[in-house]
């Protein structure tokens, strides 16, 4: 049997939307709003992708299965109203998605992690997923 060390947190405690919300709240929507609203949530959208990947999807298509597959795990954080977005919908999200605005934003949240776990974080490295042993 494996044994899995408990987090320094729980969900309610630190994983809040709130939390997320903050570190990704300078982010711009990259969406053209002169058509109106979006049924999609900006936050929602990077939330989803973020721990999909996270959890080892590596296109919008699996992103999307993830999404409705975790979808109560999902709606813990964020309403999720109109469910999931499709592949489509992801992928032209972050086709106009600045790059080193996210990139900025996601090392501020995942240090905050850090530090408020005093550095007992699961580490995220890309080799490790594609089986490199480089």
């Amino acid at each position: 049997m494996i044994k899995v060390k408990k987090m320094a947190f729980s969900n309610s405690e630190y994983l809040s939307s709130q939390v997320f919300s903050h570190y990704f709240s300078r982010m711009k929507d990259p969406r053209r709003t002169n058509k109106g609203h979006h049924l999609y949530p900006f936050e929602e959208i990077l939330f989803l992708c973020i721990s999909a990947v996270i959890s080892g999807m590596d296109d919008w298509t699996s992103i999307t299965m993830f999404g409705r597959l975790k979808l109560p795990w999902l709606r813990q954080y964020l309403p999720y109203k109109h469910g999931i977005p499709s592949h489509d919908v992801l992928g032209k999200v972050f086709a106009v998605l600045d790059p080193v605005q996210f990139s900025a934003c996601f090392r501020d949240w995942v240090n905050s992690m850090a530090e408020f776990t005093g550095g007992e974080v699961v580490a995220i490295d890309g080799k490790t997923i594609c089986g490199s042993d480089d």
